[in-house]
């Protein structure tokens, strides 16, 4: 018998123990949510629920069974029939029970992204034989599709806000998707949107279906609330119609995943959606220091969107500031970051407790390279290192064969960007340039160059034009500048049209160009690159060996670490370039600082450069405007002290 009183304080015990209306759990960063969801579910059974009428719904199916173990280490009992997973999950185990209810033959297929967006190219290639060369390609088409899915948006009304690029194309959309619809139909197929609405659409019109599970699961559970789309929230409220058992645990200050159809209204407007609904506010904070907290209280005030709560310390006070500081440039930023890292490592600190957190993957280049020189091992969890991308590869082979037009590997990699061009058509094309520059390297020849077959005659006419603009052998052009001219003269378009997330791509290329400004030539520029993408990784290969880590906010949700420094705190980068005019957008790069602020248990840095790498003078992040200066302490690392509510006038 567990004696919940005593294992849980107040807040938790109020939450856990609530019954006759739906509720909803306001549960803050680092003040127990999960233990919360776990004990609301042993109570229930210790309260005689059946196992079969619980439902638990988490966003990743690992964080569900870890909860469900707990569980039952909690009751010692083995309650295996409690259903937990994710949305999608659920939504396969409603097809899997009566799939001819849905359209379906019992072994019906899940098609994944990478089977979703060929089962498009298949379509695309029937419905539309000539297609322009900047219609979408599949894994585009495939977003635009989803987000209107889960957003539950009309698809032109999908194009026109998010892929305003594509409206000349909004009838062939539109007429591609029923095909595509049909084609899974067909297939004895679905695709992951599917496994969501799907059942939805027959809670909402199938009465006998809907009373079965409105009566199965007496009590419903949602965690990350604040991440659920419209889709998953009218699930959740088809389900809970009948018993009123829901409670949905989550934070409006850590809503940071709109851009993949996370609508955070959900949770701000659960009680006009719930109207009996109880919420309850854990603000107790277990994980950080209490000027931390006290800096992630202030970082999120200026939200009109938001619901009230404040996190308040369990720790005791600490004289430990968080510090902000100034540097004249990122390089200055990313010696100070690797200094002080190597500071905390002699000091004992552990370097997985160690982590450098940062808006964009672009950003963590310059202290990745440092790290390197100093030998001090680092893990990075925010994707592929960042020359290993495919946007990156793609505008260094460009700049590689403008460079050197004996470069085989990288002319088949642009010449492989042309639509039409497949992997015979691009190894004839390369016999014929490597003949034609064999003992002149003067890329003009290739303008008129025989035996380009007439469909791709112009989109080559296209790259060598490029190519001139950019050759040093014709005009030595800074690389910042070759990188800028490659980007407005079609890589941009491919980009926008081949890529679902085309924006934090091109963000990042722009700001390869930055960084480029640091070096005078080419050679120069490509020459630091390879050996920079290639410099000996020894120091990061035992898995056994602590390893400070690098991580964008968003890949740090629901982590923690003792020391984090948080980098590139200025204007256009945090908030980024792409949010500053709408207000909703600023309001989820302010919850974005306040989940970065909050992964900290003890010693946070907030750094800004002052220059960019091309010598632009930076202004500081307007987030930084509402931490009263009494909360932390600042350092100017160039010039003559600014306190911080003067820095902002002074580069202006």
């Amino acid at each position: 018998m567990i004696n919940f009183r005593a294992e849980l304080n107040q807040e938790q015990y109020s939450a856990v123990t609530h019954e006759g209306s739906p509720a909803l759990v306001l549960a803050g960063a680092g003040s127990g949510k999960t233990r919360t969801l776990i004990y609301r579910v042993a109570w229930l059974l210790d309260r005689g629920v059946e196992p079969e009428a619980i439902l638990l719904l988490t966003f990743t199916n690992k964080a569900a069974n870890e909860m469900l173990e707990r569980v039952r280490n909690l009751l010692q009992l083995n309650h295996k029939s409690i259903l937990g997973g994710t949305f999608h999950a659920f939504g396969n185990y409603l097809l899997r029970q009566q799939p001819e209810l849905f359209g379906l033959s019992p072994n019906f297929t899940i098609l994944d992204r990478d089977d979703q967006e060929k089962l498009i190219g298949s379509v695309l290639s029937r419905y539309l034989k000539n297609k322009p060369a900047n219609f979408p390609k599949p894994p585009v088409i495939a977003e635009i599709f989803s987000l209107a899915t889960n957003s539950n948006r009309d698809l032109v009304d999908v194009i026109n806000k998010k892929f305003a690029k594509f409206k000349v194309f909004s009838f062939e959309l539109i007429e591609l998707e029923k095909k595509y619809q049909n084609a899974k139909l067909e297939s004895n197929c679905v695709d992951f949107d599917d496994l969501l609405v799907k059942p939805l659409e027959q809670l909402q019109k199938n009465k006998e279906f809907a009373h079965k599970q409105q009566n199965r699961f007496k009590h419903i559970l949602v965690d990350e609330y604040q991440d659920t789309n419209k889709i998953q929230a009218s699930l959740v409220t088809e389900l809970n119609k009948i018993h009123n058992g829901l409670m949905a645990v989550g934070d409006d200050a850590q809503s940071i995943y709109s851009w993949r159809g996370a609508e955070y209204r959900n949770i701000l407007d659960f009680q006009k959606q719930f109207p009996d609904a109880k919420v309850f506010k854990i603000e107790t904070n277990y994980r950080s220091a209490p000027l931390v907290l006290e800096v992630a209280n202030q970082a999120i005030k200026d939200n009109k969107n938001r619901l009230q709560k404040k996190l308040i310390p369990a720790r005791k006070s600490s004289s430990t500031k968080p510090q902000i500081i100034y540097f004249a440039d990122s390089a200055s930023q990313a010696d100070f970051v690797v200094n002080k890292i190597s500071e905390f490592l002699r000091r004992g600190i552990n370097g997985s407790e160690i982590a450098v957190l940062y808006r964009s993957h672009f950003l963590s280049q310059e202290v990745e390279l440092t790290l390197q020189r100093a030998q001090i091992p680092y893990r990075i969890t925010s994707g592929l290192r960042f020359f290993e991308q495919a946007h990156i590869k793609d505008v260094l082979a460009w700049m590689r064969f403008a460079t050197n037009p004996r470069d085989e590997v990288s002319f088949m990699r642009i010449v492989g960007m042309l639509d039409g061009v497949g992997p015979k058509s691009a190894a004839q094309l390369w016999e014929k340039t490597r003949n034609l520059l064999n003992d002149n390297q003067n890329l003009r020849n290739l303008k008129n160059m025989s035996g380009v077959a007439p469909k791709i005659k112009t989109s080559w006419e296209k790259m060598v034009d490029v190519l001139i603009q950019v050759s040093p052998f014709i005009k030595p052009t800074p690389p910042s500048k070759m990188l800028e001219t490659i980007l407005k003269n079609g890589y941009q378009s491919y980009v926008e049209s081949t890529y679902s997330n085309a924006s934090s791509r091109l963000e990042e290329i722009e700001l390869l160009a930055e960084f480029a400004g640091n070096f005078p030539t080419v050679d120069a520029f490509l020459s630091q690159l390879a050996l920079q993408s290639n410099v000996d990784a020894t120091p990061d290969q035992d898995a056994n060996i602590p390893k400070v880590t690098l991580s964008t906010i968003h890949q740090a949700k629901g982590l923690e670490w003792k020391v984090v420094f948080l980098i590139w705190l200025v204007e256009n980068v945090f908030p980024s370039r792409h949010s500053v005019e709408e207000e909703e957008a600023i309001e989820e790069e302010r919850r974005l600082f306040y989940v970065a602020i909050t992964r900290c248990k003890d010693y946070l840095f907030l750094t800004v450069p002052r220059l960019s790498s091309q010598g632009f003078v930076m202004k500081p992040s307007r987030f930084l405007n509402s931490i009263p200066e009494s909360l932390v302490q600042i350092h100017n690392n160039f010039n003559s002290s600014y306190s911080n509510s003067e820095w902002g006038e002074y580069w202006h």
